[in-house]
């Protein structure tokens, strides 16, 4: 038997659905997802900010000085909902490591207000690793 799956089923969500003229109960056990992960119908990715877009912002308050590392700002690449779909997001300049950016409505939709949830994205930076006989010729 084949059974559509409902848009925005939550997992260990039984849902009521008609076979023929009798009604059986399907409990759905969701899966995680390898880029997203999910709160109710609002769903988060991590997406990795590479060398070329951030920078380190100096500051002194009292004598101290204090090292921050910032984006530059742009343009990035992030996955949409639907299977190899992708969408840019503008990063806003001076964007700190671990901050989260909001796409609203771009979420799952709720079946029972018809409305979607938000899209999250936590910029995080692509840290390069060199194995050690490449960090030492340097």
């Amino acid at each position: 038997m084949t059974v559509a799956i409902p848009e925005g089923v939550l997992d260990s969500e039984t849902v009521k659905l008609m076979i023929g003229d009798q009604f059986i109960f399907v409990t759905f056990e969701v899966m995680p997802d390898s880029i997203f992960s999910r709160d109710e119908f609002d769903v988060m990715q991590t997406v990795k900010v590479p060398l070329s877009k951030r920078m380190y912002l100096y500051s002194s308050i009292r004598g101290v000085i204090f090292e921050s590392l910032v984006l530059l700002g742009g343009q990035i690449k992030v996955h949409g909902m639907q299977e190899d779909t992708f969408m840019r997001l503008t990063v806003p300049e001076c964007t700190q490591p671990e901050t989260l950016l909001r796409l609203a409505n771009h979420g799952i939709k709720n079946p029972l207000s018809g409305e979607y949830g938000d899209m999250l994205i936590k910029v995080d930076f692509l840290c390069l690793i060199f194995p050690e006989s490449k960090t030492e010729q340097f």
